[in-house]
């Protein structure tokens, strides 16, 4: 892969890594799809397509390891889009827990009862903490 190294590559969630091999390896990839190999095939016909194949060792090696790495750059895009996942599902909790404590603050705060012992009567709030009997 024309001398990269891994501190080199973009791990992104837009699938970087899949664009590097991609420009890396563009004649191969140009050969093998003219020819009619289709990467979104199951393995299976991948293999098929393998069988009637006249290539030099080298070019097949190149496209199966190329395959591996896309395979790869798959499952690393998967991970990243779940860890996202994870950490938006993680902020929404918080923020749930800090509604709900936020509302049990409120509830502690406003009467729903007049004070004891202070008779029957209409209560306003002027402010917190400053009942009035109308």
């Amino acid at each position: 892969m024309a001398g990269c190294a891994a501190d080199d590559l973009e791990w992104g969630p837009e699938g970087s890594l899949t664009r590097f091999i991609a420009n890396e390896n563009k004649k191969v990839i140009k050969a093998m799809l003219r020819s009619g190999w289709r990467p979104a095939d199951p393995l299976d016909a991948q293999q098929e397509w393998w069988v009637h194949q006249k290539r030099d060792r080298y070019e097949k090696a190149c496209v199966l390891v190329l395959q591996a790495y896309v395979r790869l750059a798959n499952k690393v895009q998967l991970y990243v889009q779940d860890k996202q996942k994870q950490a938006s599902e993680h902020i929404e909790a918080q923020a749930l827990a800090n509604v709900q404590s936020y509302r049990h603050y409120l509830s502690l705060q406003v009467p729903r009862h007049p004070p004891p012992g202070t008779g029957r009567g209409s209560w306003t709030m002027q402010a917190p903490g400053n009942h009035t009997q109308v």
